[in-house]
């Protein structure tokens, strides 16, 4: 079962190339060179198309008993800020098995963002949507069959 989210991902994938060509320009400027922008621009609509494909759908692989989301986590350590640990996560997918959820909850959504609580014997995740909508059925989907692979 794949629900598909499309909006933020395409929301991070724009914003990721709109920044990357902005420092593409300032460093194809610094080295007089526009063969390094335009490689840079290849490079970085890649990465954008990469960040949109990870980040728009969400799976429950019911044949692998997994559940298959977007990675984003929070940064647990100064050394991730650092290194900008949330920024590469975007173009990673975290798998996690269906009967190890314990628990889905609906947190309080903050301006346009709807908010969806995983836990489990993982620990925890927050996923983030912009359709109550599409929330309700990660967590509907979510609720139903680690409840069956529970019992």
């Amino acid at each position: 079962m794949i629900i598909n989210d499309i909006w933020p991902a395409l929301g991070l994938a724009f914003k990721n190339f709109f920044y990357a060509v902005l420092i593409s320009l300032i460093v194809s400027y610094i080295f007089f060179s526009i063969y390094l922008f335009i490689f840079l621009v290849i490079i970085f609509l890649v990465q954008s198309i990469r960040i949109y494909l990870i980040n728009s759908k969400y799976e429950i692989d019911i044949e692998k008993k997994e559940f298959i989301f977007p990675r984003a986590d929070i940064e647990n350590s100064i050394i991730e800020i650092i290194l900008l640990a949330r920024y590469w996560n975007l173009m990673r997918k975290k798998t996690i098995k269906l009967a190890d959820i314990e628990k889905t909850h609906i947190s309080s959504s903050r301006g346009q963002w709807y908010f969806l609580i995983v836990t489990g014997q993982f620990g925890s995740f927050q996923l983030e949507f912009l359709s109550k909508q599409k929330r309700d059925e990660v967590k509907s989907a979510l609720d139903k069959y680690s409840k069956e692979l529970r019992y």
